[in-house]
């Protein structure tokens, strides 16, 4: 159908005639060829935007035999832009179907495509002498350079059409200065896209949008409405209810142009046209099209894609949002890291944010770029100057929530939170370490036989025996107790005997009989990272075996026996300062306790550590 819009065809049918629009017999043509008046840079705009439509769709094909490469990058660069290219062609093949039926227009009432990439004209070998047809000129860089690039000048004639006083033009023009000196100050005036750049608006008519949109009826109404009619049901606050603006404005007008019934203007016929246009989640003009060009901007678009509430629920219903529950009321992030997607980002590092919205695979990586990410966080881990725990845990995190939400329960999902577990006990994070730990207990499950997914099982239930001792401790956690006792009775006769778990058993057993001394000499032999959730112990077993000694010892003893007992080894200045908290007397060389006259009061220099 665009061939229709090629400019000085050769008729080729006999007794027919092109009358610019289609081939009609020569005897009942009754008009002359439409001569378009209106032109840019001296060419007809139809014939120009037409041949942006040949330059993109050529600019296409010539993207779409990479859409097959092995090669994930460049399939993923090539889908992108052979969207671009393809998206370009419609929106100048719209173009040209508006100046044609608008021969006296000067502007479209949408934004106009920009010219394609390195486009230039020059006779085609299969064309007529008198037509041309747009290529693209070679790539490789020329002599010299001219003043402004074509896309430059057409972003500043889009930017400029809206302005309707010269004021607004000040402004407008101000800003795209601070553009063209940052891309100058750059030095990528020449290389840099001008068409994927945001237009600048006039800062008034931003205002008087903005506030039309609030104040007018069709507003009011839809915020009426959406707490009766919301595309999920009951919406739960004002603000929810993000109306957008092009929306309104079109629904407003197919209310006004709508063409009274025979006995009248009604509501009846209202009521009809509005159920004929019920909401299905997208607009499918104005924001429909607009929404289209934005997914193209920046890294994916996405911010500029979602930022209509009605599409952002469109998405919400399209991945299940009904199925999980959340028909009428607000979802939470738990709801949607039910939603299952495909992940097709590529990018490494990306930080941790809760899902507010439905997971969009834009923003998810897929497992292979998951798997190296991880292998990169531990090399990065054993490097002496490694990064802060706050960047590990949220890149982890991160790993954690794309791994949910992609549904990925194998091997590597359990190498992920054993890797977060591990590095939060070394951080004294117990908070992470039980999120992990929780979601290691139901993945050993799922994955029972996997031997290679199950391989560190017994270093887990190792820091479990060990959590729910310190978790005994705490008195206002009353399943400490049960907990241990049911974790006890699932252990089998091989696992007891692991030499971790045995270490495990042995430390339960001290911290039961308050045995100091056993306590201590286990903390000295823990294996793997054991040792650091013992040190949430030591506060309550270092007072209690004071008290001990200060009672079996009288009336006095030895400092550096004491030190060893409560394991502060061969530091005698921190055991010092911890007696003297503790209100011990000691001698004037401070190497004698007198433990008769002594009256203990608990440490303030050690602080118990609690999750409630």
């Amino acid at each position: 159908m665009y061939a229709n819009y090629q400019q000085n065809a050769t008729a080729q049918q006999p007794e027919m005639t092109w009358n610019g629009t289609s081939w009609v017999p020569s005897a009942t043509l009754h008009t002359t060829h439409t001569t378009y008046e209106t032109s840019l840079n001296g060419k007809n705009l139809v014939q120009l935007y037409t041949e942006y439509y040949h330059a993109y769709t050529e600019q296409a094909q010539r993207w779409e035999p990479h859409l097959q490469s092995p090669d994930p990058q460049l399939r993923s660069d090539a889908d992108q832009q052979y969207r671009w290219a393809k998206y370009q062609a419609d929106e100048s093949s719209r173009a040209a179907h508006f100046f044609h039926q608008n021969p006296g227009a000067t502007m479209a009432p949408f934004d106009l495509p920009p010219p394609p990439a390195h486009y230039t004209e020059v006779n085609h070998s299969n064309s007529a002498p008198s037509s041309h047809n747009p290529t693209f000129a070679s790539a490789q860089p020329s002599g010299g350079k001219e003043d402004s690039p074509a896309s430059l000048k057409v972003f500043v004639h889009r930017c400029l059409l809206p302005c309707k006083t010269q004021k607004e033009k000040d402004e407008v023009m101000e800003q795209v200065q601070k553009l063209i000196q940052e891309a100058i100050m750059s030095n990528n005036l020449h290389i840099k896209d001008w068409s994927e750049v945001p237009l600048v608006r006039p800062q008034s008519t931003s205002l008087q949008q903005q506030q039309s949109v609030y104040t007018s009826p069709a507003y009011r109404q839809a915020s009426q409405n959406s707490s009766k009619h919301g595309y999920y049901g009951p919406t739960l606050s004002p603000e929810t209810a993000n109306i957008s603006h092009f929306a309104i404005q079109h629904k407003s007008a197919t209310k006004r142009n709508s063409t009274p019934s025979y006995y009248g203007p009604g509501d009846i016929s209202e009521t009809l046209q509005t159920k004929k246009r019920k909401d299905n989640g997208f607009d499918q003009s104005t924001l429909a099209l607009q929404s289209r060009e934005k997914r193209f901007v920046g890294p994916g678009g996405i911010g500029e894609a979602s930022s209509s509430s009605n599409a952002v629920e469109g998405f919400g219903r399209f991945m299940g949002r009904e199925t999980i529950g959340g028909k009428t009321g607000k979802l939470t992030e738990e709801d949607f890291e039910k939603m299952t997607v495909k992940g097709t980002c590529l990018k490494m590092e990306k930080e941790y944010l809760r899902l507010t919205a439905p997971p969009r695979p834009e923003l998810v990586r897929p497992e292979a770029v998951l798997r190296q990410h991880s292998e990169n966080m531990k090399q990065e881990r054993r490097r002496p100057n490694r990064r802060d725990y706050i960047w590990f845990c949220s890149q982890l995190k991160a790993i954690r929530q794309d791994c949910t939400v992609q549904r990925i329960q194998n091997s590597f999902t359990i190498d992920v939170y054993e890797t977060h577990a591990r590095i939060a006990l070394e951080e004294n994070d117990l908070n992470e370490y039980n999120q992990c730990q929780t979601q290691l207990k139901e993945l050993y499950r799922i994955l029972h036989g996997d031997t290679e997914a199950t391989k560190n099982i017994r270093e887990f239930l190792a820091y479990r025996l060990l959590y729910y001792v310190f978790l005994m401790g705490n008195r206002k956690y009353t399943g400490g107790s049960s907990d241990l006792f049911h974790l006890m009775l699932s252990l089998s006769p091989t696992e007891k005997e692991d030499p971790a778990i045995h270490h495990a058993l042995l430390v339960r057993e001290a911290v039961a009989e308050l045995n100091y001394h056993l306590f201590f000499r286990l903390r000295r032999s823990c294996p793997n990272l054991g040792a650091f959730l013992m040190d949430h112990i030591v506060p309550t077993m270092r007072f209690n075996g004071l008290q001990q000694i200060c009672r079996a010892y009288r009336p006095a003893v030895e400092m550096d026996f004491v030190a060893q007992e409560l394991g502060f080894g061969e530091d005698k200045e921190s055991c010092r300062n911890y007696l003297l908290s503790c209100s011990c007397l000691l001698s004037e060389d401070g190497a004698i306790i007198n433990t008769k006259d002594t009256v203990l009061s608990e440490s303030d220099l050690e602080q118990k550590d609690s999750l409630i």
